[in-house]
């Protein structure tokens, strides 16, 4: 039985406020009313044999390249890049540091899927191998650092926004990409699950995969996140979650052979790209901060001068 005033439904902690977290949709998904984020208890070590990566780089270069066109021009805005140093963590293929490496900033990467950082290095890149922060064989500080779509997979995403505030500089950047719980697909997929269609839900948040989502984040979590360590939001956007190319892949990143339901899957996002999310939001978020100065506090006057949606 549950004592009297307990909420057989309420479960672990929120990372951010400490709250009791809601049972939503599945018995290893929560939520925060108050803080309107979303955490899983999804296992990391997945023992799913079938997952087949043969087609995600033709499923994400190419938005991940109109990704780092986007955030390099709203770093500009704010000063020149040249000779800047970064860090890219999670740093995959190499596209976001071959695009910073273009504008003069100086890259290195930390990845931990040895195939895909040897891919990075023979670009001549500077990737080590490993997991932020444990890995990282550094011992500077660096001007900007970046999470894309990596944030998310942190089992504490807390601890990890903090080690990135020890390692910037004065002034330095942090940048965050990430899904955005408000954005139409997560909210369909919400949608399908209460009608007994789970596998769009499965699918977002990674279900089975060795390394699953833990986090989806609303603008307003993912700041009150990272704002508690000391830093300023100067830029919060959407950024487009899909692009018609790499559509096919993407559908297929983790199957080796297309079927009818593949086919089915292709047409609903390609009508879903091109019409529905012109008029919903947008699945991708892009927040970049700034490192405040010790003692100042965040919402200071450089969120509201900076910060657009």
């Amino acid at each position: 039985m549950t004592g009297a005033g307990q909420n057989p439904n309420r479960t672990s902690s929120c990372p951010i406020c400490g709250a009791g977290m809601d049972v939503r949709q599945r018995e290893w998904l929560f939520y925060c009313r108050g803080c309107d984020l979303w955490t899983s208890s999804l296992d990391t070590d997945s023992e799913r044999t079938d997952l087949v990566y043969t087609h995600d780089e033709q499923a994400f270069q190419q938005l991940r390249t109109n990704h780092s066109a986007v955030i390099f021009e709203a770093l500009a805005a704010s000063g020149a890049l040249e000779g800047l140093t970064m860090l890219d963590v999670g740093s995959s293929y190499g596209w976001f540091m071959e695009a910073a490496r273009e504008r003069g900033i100086l890259p290195c990467g930390l990845e931990p899927q040895e195939e895909k950082a040897q891919r990075a290095i023979e670009k001549g890149l500077a990737i080590q191998l490993g997991y932020f922060p444990d890995d990282l064989d550094y011992s500077g500080r660096y001007d900007i650092i970046a999470f894309n779509d990596v944030l998310e997979h942190f089992r504490d995403a807390d601890a990890a926004v903090r080690a990135a505030r020890d390692i910037l500089r004065p002034g330095g950047r942090l940048i965050v990409c990430c899904p955005d719980s408000h954005g139409l697909y997560y909210r369909l997929s919400l949608l399908l699950s209460r009608a007994g269609w789970k596998n769009p839900l499965d699918r977002l948040w990674q279900k089975g995969y060795p390394s699953p989502h833990l986090y989806y984040f609303s603008s307003a979590s993912l700041e009150k996140l990272v704002a508690r360590h000391g830093f300023g939001l100067v830029e919060d956007r959407e950024l487009e979650a899909s692009t018609i190319k790499g559509l096919w892949q993407r559908i297929h990143v983790d199957r080796e052979k297309p079927s009818v339901f593949s086919v089915f899957l292709y047409v609903a996002a390609l009508i879903t790209h091109l019409v529905l999310q012109k008029l919903f939001k947008s699945d991708a978020r892009l927040q970049i901060y700034r490192k405040l100065p010790e003692g100042r506090q965040a919402g200071s006057p450089l969120r509201e001068s900076g910060a657009s949606s």
